[in-house]
């Protein structure tokens, strides 16, 4: 005991609910068990510690029990950086057990085997503060400058502006220099300058006169001779004859047959202008089938017509672009096919809008 008598509740040996009083011993010392080893949840590798109050820069401060992992068959240095938090690691930190950097608190430096702690050293002890650093120091005088600085010599006066240039006047003596530290001789007087000398001046020639400027020759101008006649009068104009009767015009005569030209295509194709009022073909030597589309972005008037033939055994289909294409007699639209020795024929008759139809077509 700290003192006896003591002012703690003891346990006596005939007391009954001892573990009320010792519990409530554990309690009262319990900021003393602060980071203590928890034996309830160290097992193994595992290390457990109690929790408690620290003051980190005097603040009260409650860090929870945990745990941490500890390496095997090592030395294991456990402890706790000045916020409360617990680290643990292999390599001996600076100066353990203390004081640690940074004001760290070395807790325990544990022995392992290899799946448990076989040994312990406990270095809870103390938990002050570091002290706080002393104040710098007053700033000791700054010593004396060197020597004083001599002062400079006179100038000496200014010549006058004209005049003939004296000779350059003796360069002064100088003075004597100054000890390295002390006073700094005066500068010798500088000697005067003599008198500049007068410029020059003769005088300048007279310009001659300028000659006079010759008088323009003018021979008189011949008169302009008189303007013949006009021609003579016109003669009045005759009256105009009547205009002869219009003769019947004679009837329009029969139109030969139309010859459509022929345009043979052996790959897919998209039709042009020039196509307006021909034939597509798709030739027999062309064992393959292929698609005609009647491009409708193409200005073809309306009445354009456009003839395809099919000569091979495989389906040639006839589609379009942009306008519509409908099947005469049905009114259906869409792409349709026109079979082998197959005749179809599409009529442009109104702006948008074609009509097809044809043997073979479907």
């Amino acid at each position: 005991m700290a003192n006896l008598p003591t002012n703690l509740p003891l346990i006596s040996a005939s007391q009954g609910g001892k573990e009320i009083t010792a519990n409530a011993l554990f309690d009262a010392a319990s900021p003393g068990m602060a980071f203590g080893r928890d034996q309830v949840t160290s097992v193994g590798l595992t290390w457990g510690y109690l929790g408690g109050v620290i003051r980190p820069a005097g603040v009260p401060t409650y860090v929870a029990g945990g745990t941490v992992a500890l390496t095997a068959s090592t030395t294991n240095y456990i402890y706790s950086t000045s916020a409360g938090v617990i680290t643990v690691t292999t390599s001996i930190p600076g100066s353990w057990p203390g004081p640690l950097a940074a004001g760290a608190i070395a807790l325990y430096e544990v022995t392992t085997g290899a799946s448990s702690a076989t040994a312990w050293d406990d270095w809870r002890g103390w938990w002050g503060a570091a002290g706080a650093q002393g104040g710098t120091g007053a700033t000791g005088p700054t010593g004396a400058t060197s020597g004083n600085t001599g002062g400079t010599g006179p100038t000496g006066p200014t010549g006058a502006t004209s005049g003939n240039t004296g000779a350059t006047g003796a360069t002064g003596t100088t003075g004597p220099t100054g000890a390295t530290v002390g006073n700094t001789g005066g500068t010798g007087p500088t000697g005067g300058t003599g008198n500049t000398g007068a410029t020059g001046g003769g005088s300048n020639g007279a310009t001659g006169n300028t000659g006079n400027t010759g008088a323009t020759g003018a021979g008189p101008t011949g008169n302009t001779g008189p303007t013949g006649a006009t021609a003579g009068n016109t003669g009045a104009t005759g009256a105009t004859g009547n205009t002869g009767a219009t003769g019947n015009t004679g009837g329009t005569g029969a139109t030969g047959p139309t010859n459509l030209p022929a345009n043979p295509q052996s790959t897919a194709y998209t039709t042009v202008l020039a196509d307006a009022g021909g034939m597509i073909n798709h030739p027999a030597s062309d064992a393959n089938a292929r698609t005609f589309t009647i491009d409708g972005s193409v200005s073809y008037p309306v009445g354009t017509t456009i003839t395809f033939t099919n000569l091979t055994t495989q389906v040639l289909s006839i589609a379009i672009s942009t306008d519509t294409l409908y099947l005469a007699g049905t009114g259906t639209t869409g792409t349709r096919s026109l079979a082998q020795y197959g005749v179809a024929t599409a009529l442009k008759y109104i702006s948008g809008s074609w009509l097809i139809s044809g043997s073979g077509l479907t």
